[in-house]
């Protein structure tokens, strides 16, 4: 929350020094702006100095806690690389020569005859799929290994969202979406309470969190046919009547645990 405050006071000051844009006198306007924020006559709670001076003793804690992520964010980054390693594919396009006949017209438009010639139609495909077993075992271990000692990610800290704004909030809010630096634009109190959120709506960590909670278990889920598909794995050629294949089930495994 401290680092969400630290760079609003920050964007604030910037974008009231754009409004109206004044060539050669908004970095200037941006500098008092940024020495007003850090408030040193301590008028409000928390000013832009004591954010400054605060975050670092976060690290810690932060650290501690997505410990796991970064961890998983390693080993799975490991895991994929061996999987996307462990197998290739080539699908080569076969085309023959056809020879056909047309019609031919005189310059009034006129048939007045034919001609024979020659076009490349579309045979066939050969489609070549190679597997590595070394990095295939090696993406197994992988992921075991991450599911054995981190079988579940669950984010403990939980981001403290908005009861209610204050007339400091609801002013920089109307202000920083204000056209100029002297109208102000009025903000419903739904939309101040939603701006006031950013923090927890708008942070990437939110954003990833469900979605990874939700994938997670799913990866480990498939891990018995993952295994079934990595012992019966093989390098193979064969031939269709289309350029689009889905490749052997092995393949497919491998491609679904991908995009999991």
């Amino acid at each position: 929350m401290a680092l969400n405050d630290m760079c609003m006071k920050i964007f604030e000051a910037y974008n009231d020094a754009q409004r109206p844009f004044i060539p050669g006198k908004n970095t200037e306007l941006f500098a008092s702006n940024i020495y007003n924020a850090r408030d040193l006559r301590n008028i409000y709670r928390y000013n832009l100095q004591d954010l400054i001076d605060t975050i670092p003793s976060y690290i810690p804690t932060v650290n501690t806690k997505l410990a796991k992520y970064k961890d998983a964010a390693i080993r799975l980054s490991q895991a994929n690389k061996s999987m996307r390693d462990s197998r290739d594919e080539d699908h080569n396009d076969q085309y023959r020569t056809e020879i056909k006949t047309r019609t031919t017209y005189d310059k009034d438009g006129n048939a007045d005859g034919t001609e024979t010639y020659t076009e490349e139609v579309y045979d066939h495909t050969i489609h070549t799929y190679n597997y590595n077993n070394k990095h295939g075992e090696a993406s197994a271990k992988q992921l075991n290994v991450i599911f054995q000692y981190i079988p579940i990610l669950q984010l403990e800290e939980n981001i403290k969202t908005t009861s209610q704004t204050n007339a400091d909030g609801e002013y920089a809010a109307e202000r920083s979406r204000s056209e100029n630096s002297i109208t102000t634009q009025r903000i419903t109190a739904e939309d101040l309470l939603t701006i006031a959120d950013k923090r927890y709506n708008g942070s990437t960590i939110m954003n990833n969190t469900n979605h990874i909670q939700k994938q997670y278990p799913l990866l480990n889920n498939n891990k018995n046919e993952r295994n079934i598909a990595k012992n019966t794995a093989r390098s193979t050629k064969y031939t269709t009547y289309s350029s689009l294949d889905d490749g052997p089930k092995e393949f497919q495994t491998a491609e679904k645990t991908l995009h999991l």
